[in-house]
């Protein structure tokens, strides 16, 4: 799971490539925890590969929880893996 994070137009843009599955949650989620000054967060999930329901779920109540404290989240990209879980399951980010 090689996470990117970095800065463009003013929003804090987070790529995520590769794997995001319950292997990668818990470090996912301690680099996550650490963007608490963020005012727009961009995901880019275009290149996941691979993806599980603890991936959603982690993403999920990420994104739930910055829109709840009035951040901007925005989904840029999303690979097909993602899409075809979401579609699927019935499930939106």
């Amino acid at each position: 799971m090689p996470l990117k994070i970095f800065v463009e137009d003013e929003k804090l843009k987070i790529k995520i490539d590769g794997s995001l599955t319950i292997n990668e949650v818990l470090n996912m989620k301690k680099e996550l925890s650490k963007l608490i000054n963020a005012k727009n967060i961009n995901f880019d999930l275009s290149e996941i590969q691979e993806f599980d329901s603890a991936g959603f779920q982690l993403l999920y109540t990420f994104i739930r929880d910055k829109r709840k404290e009035g951040i901007t989240v925005i989904i840029d990209g999303i690979s097909e893996i993602v899409r075809n879980f979401q579609e699927t399951y019935n499930l939106e980010l």
